[in-house]
């Protein structure tokens, strides 16, 4: 190519051999420049819009923009732009522009990091979970540095993102980002895969839109980070019943039926093959359901960049461990085990020989059957002479086998049988009323029963605070003390021996600590005995309830145990205020 080119400053470039060819533009190499590219747009996309947007983009380019991270870019960012000939550059328009040269042999598509097949083919160390948990890192870090400065990638797909032999994201075609113009506003991004498009976008023309595509960003974010940790897969793949109906995943997108978090078999669960979600740390799956289950018509609850940051730098902080039976499984030190090995389709490989462990199958329940007597044979009988009758004898009829049905009282008859029977076994258990919420009545009876036991501590409160009080008081925190770890040694301690000394060490000590409490004037004791007193009402209240069929329900037995309890609650309070009458 014979085209003599100058950058803004005036500085001569001499162009080599076209390297590519895109949608918008060729692109060529420069002499003398090993690592800048010069990239030509076609005429009918030199428009003043386009020129006005590079020109922002240069004069302001992102924190980072030219850096490299170990050794490779991050961004092909417009460096200078380019005009046809030298001289006067003022007023003319610009052909073009340069940016920074990538070697094909040092990047990947990202399509080709989600798939385990797919990474197969490209040979090499295995891309264990301790890994792809760092690209991710570095992939949000450079959406949310965008982001920082009003900056939008809009078309953010698995094909424009590449990714180095050493795990550092790149974006392609930074020209088309949504970029903010001087004045206010934003120079729009006006393409964009349909694939990563959010669901409110899926009937939106991107040459006429003019909003904001932070929100898409986040859910195309969202959808790559998904496949790179599910092997591909994408939130709302799926299958059964409930979508059999969709025919595309445009379609699925837009009906938002997410079958990872709850899956429902024959009805709407992940593709066959799918990675086992549950495999994840409980944060990402968090952030993964708050994207696309409660982001999916409420774009602001989408998790941001910073968000996904934060999330995955907390996941490499906690550290990660090796499987002891296959290297390629690398997992959290938070997990107890290897959550890969007990998942065929994970996508780091089996151990050779290794089968996961199978659930048993759940044993039909044996249910006796009462044994069928055999139907009793009759001899034939020998005719008499004398017959009084002509009728001849009839045989016995054979016993009928036991039925396990109930039977069903079709009378007024049948019915007394079964009220005796269902008599002689006992009164039924009453069934809750059906007109109040179950939960509501237990919440409003128990909060009631707790109201009027916490009295007991206003009562304990209100004796004045005299000499034979205080007595009191350190007497009942010594039993509270020694109480407790008397039911601590005798649960722990099978040793009757041993209980004894447990009881005697701490009724020492709950005596020492009264006597020095009383000699210092400690009014902490009273609000201490007011809280037991209380703890000790709940606590007999629990145990009475504990085991019976309609638990802390309003009913007469439930009555009596609650007086029970306020009792016991009270009971502190009333030996004090016996022991000032005394």
């Amino acid at each position: 190519m014979k085209l003599r080119l100058v950058d803004a400053s005036g500085t001569p470039i001499a162009l080599e051999h076209r390297l590519g060819r895109g949608g918008e533009g060729e692109v060529y190499a420069i002499a003398g420049s090993p690592h800048l590219v010069a990239k030509l747009l076609y005429p009918k996309s030199r428009t003043q819009n386009k020129f006005d947007k590079l020109r922002a983009m240069v004069a302001r380019p992102p924190a980072g923009a030219y850096d490299v991270v170990d050794a490779f870019p991050v961004l092909t960012w417009p460096r200078s732009l380019l005009f046809e000939e030298a001289g006067r550059i003022r007023g003319k328009r610009p052909i073009g522009y340069t940016m920074a040269r990538i070697q094909e042999r040092d990047f990947m598509p990202f399509y080709r990091i989600t798939s385990s097949g797919r990474r197969r083919e490209l040979g090499g160390a295995p891309l264990t979970w301790d890994r792809l948990v760092v690209l991710g890192i570095r992939l949000c870090h450079v959406v949310r540095t965008l982001h920082r400065l009003d900056y939008a990638v809009g078309d953010m797909n698995d094909r424009n993102v590449l990714v180095s032999r050493r795990f550092t994201p790149l974006f392609m075609d930074t020209d088309s980002f949504q970029v903010p113009r001087p004045g206010g506003g934003h120079y729009p991004c006006m393409v964009g895969d349909q694939m990563y498009w959010p669901p409110e976008h899926l009937d939106v023309d991107y040459t006429t839109y003019r909003g904001s595509r932070v929100t898409g960003d986040r859910y195309a974010l969202g959808v790559l980070l998904f496949q790179l940790f599910l092997n591909g897969h994408r939130p709302f793949q799926a299958r059964g019943s409930q979508v059999e109906h969709l025919e595309s995943l445009v379609d699925k997108t837009r009906a938002g039926y997410f079958p990872w978090s709850a899956p429902q078999p024959g009805r709407l669960e992940p593709p066959a093959g799918a990675p086992d979600y549950a495999n994840l740390p409980r944060p990402v799956r968090a952030l993964f359901e708050q994207c696309f289950v409660k982001g999916h018509h409420k774009p602001g609850k989408r998790p941001t960049a910073d968000d996904w940051y934060r999330c995955l730098l907390r996941v490499r902080e906690i550290g990660f461990q090796t499987c002891p039976r296959l290297a390629a499984h690398v997992y959290g030190k938070d997990q107890r085990e290897c959550p890969w090995c007990r998942d065929p389709n994970n996508p780091f490989g089996m151990p050779a020989g290794w089968k996961p462990p199978r659930r048993p199958a759940p044993r039909p329940r044996h249910v006796p059957t009462p044994p069928v007597p055999k139907p009793a044979t009759t001899k034939p009988q020998p005719k008499p002479i004398f017959a009084r009758s002509a009728k001849p004898q009839q045989p016995k009829a054979a016993a009928a086998p036991v039925s396990r049905a109930k039977p069903k009282p079709s009378s007024p008859k049948s019915k007394a049988p079964v009220a005796a029977q269902a008599k002689r076994r006992g009164p039924a258990a009453k069934k809750e009323p059906s007109n109040v919420r179950p939960v509501l009545v237990r919440t409003v009876w128990v909060a009631a029963v707790l109201l009027v036991c916490a009295t007991s501590t206003l009562a304990l409160l209100a004796i004045p605070m005299i000499e034979a009080k205080q007595v009191a008081l350190f007497a009942l925190t010594t039993l509270w003390i020694s109480g407790a770890f008397l039911a601590l040694g005798w649960r722990r301690v099978r040793k009757r021996r041993t209980s004894a000394m447990v009881l005697a060490f701490v009724a020492v000590g709950g005596i020492a600590s009264a006597g020095i409490a009383f000699a210092a004037g400690w009014q902490w004791l009273d609000y201490a005995n007011a809280a037991m007193s209380l703890l000790l009402g709940i606590a007999t209240f629990v145990v009475l309830e504990r085991g019976q069929r309609l638990a802390f329900w309003p009913r007469p037995r439930g009555a009596l145990h609650a007086t029970a309890a306020i009792g016991a609650s009270y009971a502190p309070a009333m030996l004090v205020w016996l022991t000032t009458r005394i």
